[in-house]
């Protein structure tokens, strides 16, 4: 995991081992990062779980020892709260469905379905998580109302659609909609009340994240480095951004490496994380 410095490039190091750390998230007060991690180091975790660690990438912790396969972490509007999806099994049919962890460890499972339930993205009031599932048979994005429990469709079409992102202002859910789980998408948005828009059309776009502002959101970009005349899961990819104004595309990172899973520093804020 890096942290990058957009005004003068800067990257730094946060995690520097041996497995796979992936997807960060900053807390909203910008003082922890979750993200996902096998860590098999003095703690011999041996599978995914959620972790976090300072915002410098000291005082890694996984957050608890639990046997199925934790990832896509994303915290409540206050800090207080982790969203996650963990592998499991309902009715004895395997999927994911998505939890809750409080910073006292209390765990609470939110969707009970055989649907494959992941990306949860928190409402900026905390009221509602927008999450992807396959539930009703294609990957779709649904809207889940902690008050009353219940779930209901917000797009689902033939297409392959995931990775919803709430923006700051609650107007829009971004997503990505690619004909299947291996190949490229673009970005689309999607109004809690169904209003669709679409941002890309390039076949090389995935994991919407929105800038504090509201004003951008920052992106996958996928590169065709195999030369098979496809964005695929092998091929390398660099971090761009969208104007959510006027479609402008910009560079935030760019390598020979794949650079995935972007997440926005938030701006200083006054209270500290429970975490």
């Amino acid at each position: 995991i890096v942290a990058v410095d957009l005004a003068g490039g800067t990257e730094t190091l946060l995690t520097d081992n041996d497995v796979p750390d992936y997807l960060p998230r900053w807390s909203p007060v910008g003082e922890s990062i979750a993200f996902t991690s096998i860590y098999a180091g003095d703690l011999a975790i041996g599978n995914y779980d959620i972790w976090v660690m300072n915002s410098d990438g000291s005082n890694p912790q996984p957050l608890f020892e639990y046997p199925p396969w934790d990832t896509y972490p994303a915290w409540s509007p206050d800090g207080d709260v982790i969203a996650f999806a963990t592998t499991g099994e309902t009715d004895g049919v395997a999927n994911s469905e998505i939890h809750l962890l409080d910073a006292a460890g209390n765990l609470q499972r939110l969707t009970y379905n055989t649907g494959s339930d992941e990306w949860p993205a928190w409402s900026p009031d905390g009221g509602r998580i927008a999450f992807a599932s396959n539930l009703d048979g294609d990957m779709g994005i649904y809207l889940l109302d902690l008050a009353t429990g219940q779930t209901r469709m917000l797009v689902n079409t033939p297409a392959y659609e995931t990775q919803p992102a709430w923006s700051p202002d609650g107007r829009w859910i971004a997503f990505t909609r690619k004909e299947s789980a291996a190949d490229g998408g673009d970005l689309w948005l999607v109004a809690p009340n169904g209003s669709l828009r679409q941002l890309t059309a390039t076949g090389d776009a995935g994991e919407p994240a929105w800038s504090p502002d509201g004003r951008w959101l920052a992106f996958t970009r996928g590169i065709d480095t195999n030369n098979d005349g496809r964005i695929g899961q092998g091929d390398h990819a660099d971090i761009w951004a969208i104007s959510i104004d006027d479609g402008t595309l910009w560079p935030l990172v760019e390598s020979a490496y794949h650079e995935w899973g972007a997440s926005w520093a938030p701006p200083a804020g006054s209270d500290a994380d429970p975490y």
